[in-house]
């Protein structure tokens, strides 16, 4: 079973804190937040405009202002909150107005967006910064003829989408489901002889915007279960601060390497495929230090750490990790989780595989951007009787 350490590095966590700033000033004026926990508000008005109302949210939490459709700007909104978690404050405000959220990249910053209410049910959970919603829980059966009363025929599927406040610098996230129960008190993680939390891969995060979506397979629900009574689990979000870059100027050179002190980049072979270049890595860190994000998540424009080819015209693209690497993912899971552990491996043989790159550049070089300071912060969630609808 894995299992998960929600050790502090409190001087990481301090100079993070420092470097952050972590204030409303930074996003849109006003008072200080908290830090890398939940903002907190508090709004007493009665028969207010929806635009009046919502300018209070970015000046007491530090977060951005809202997006918000022009024809709903006058609506009248009476809600009385006081010291509330900011994402909860903001389910009251939409609530209370008829309204509904998320981050649809409207915004030319990634500003939460607020439209008129469909009408949906609304399950949400709170955790810290971020807010859990269930889209959708639904059933089906898988029909196959040969084993027509086989339990495996039975699956569920839950479809699930996060935010988090813009004001925290994220580099990544992850989330992890440790427990599913059905009213019966049966635990369903487990139904893939799988045992502990189940990883869900955030491949679907929201590009630019500080949102993500996974689902859940939920195997073999009995037919008589009409609800999960209980869905548990929590995020992993890592922090970073600042940069600074390990680089080798010729990737195809001979005995190419890099090292900081801190950490060290060495490659050990490299291959064309086609037009794209697989380089064969070994990445150290010095013994008992933390793993930085190893590669570009969503590519150079998105999350500015990761590995990286880059051009003589200063062009940079991203690489990902091959598929072809055995045990790629518990690697990458142990540097991210096991980072603070006295066992946490010091050094790692991986390979990257660059796309789409122009054949006719001579020499590349192989840039690794970290941050100067980063954290990973776990914030539980819980859900109670969700229906399977």
């Amino acid at each position: 079973m894995t299992r998960f350490g929600c050790r502090a590095m409190v001087v990481t966590c301090a100079v993070l804190a420092a470097a952050v700033g972590v204030s409303a000033q930074d996003a849109g004026g006003g008072k200080a937040t908290a830090g890398f926990g939940a903002s907190r508000v508090t709004i007493e008005v009665a028969d207010a405009p929806v635009s009046q109302v919502a300018k209070l949210f970015p000046e007491q939490s530090g977060n951005l202002p809202f997006d918000i459709q022009e024809s709903l700007r006058n609506r009248t909104v009476t809600l009385s909150v006081k010291d509330m978690s900011y994402w909860e404050a903001v389910d009251r405000f939409c609530e209370a107005a008829g309204l509904e959220y998320a981050h649809e990249g409207r915004g030319p910053r990634g500003e939460l967006t607020l439209s008129r209410s469909k009408g949906q049910e609304r399950i949400a959970a709170y955790a810290g910064p971020v807010v859990l919603r269930i889209g959708s829980l639904m059933r089906w059966r898988v029909f196959r003829p040969s084993k027509p009363n086989d339990p495996l025929n039975h699956y569920a599927l839950c479809f699930a989408r996060y935010e988090w406040e813009e004001r925290l610098p994220v580099a990544g996230s992850e989330t992890w489901v440790t427990r599913l129960v059905t009213p019966g008190d049966r635990d369903l993680i487990d139904v893939y002889a799988t045992k502990g939390p189940r990883r869900l891969y955030n491949e679907n995060a929201v590009p630019n915007r500080p949102a993500g979506v996974f689902s859940i397979y939920v195997g073999r629900p009995p037919d008589d279960v009409d609800r999960l009574a209980i869905i548990e689990g929590y995020f992993l979000f890592e922090f970073a601060v600042g940069k600074r870059e390990l680089r080798i100027r010729d990737v195809q050179g001979a005995k190419p390497a890099d090292d900081d002190g801190r950490i060290g980049l060495e490659v050990l072979k490299t291959r064309w495929i086609e037009d794209s270049l697989v380089t064969t890595l070994r990445m150290s860190v010095k013994a008992g230090a933390t793993w930085p994000p190893l590669w570009a998540y969503g590519g150079p424009d998105a999350i500015p750490y990761g590995l990286f080819l880059e051009a003589p015209d200063a062009k940079r693209y991203g690489g990902v990790p091959t598929t072809a690497e055995p045990n790629l993912a518990e690697k990458l899971s142990l540097l991210r989780e096991r980072r603070a552990d006295a066992d946490a491996p010091s050094q790692l043989e991986i390979s990257f595989r660059f796309y789409k790159l122009p054949r006719d550049v001579e020499r590349w070089s192989l840039v690794w951007v970290v941050p100067e300071t980063h954290d990973i912060r776990k914030y539980p969630f819980a859900m109670k009787d969700v229906p399977l609808r």
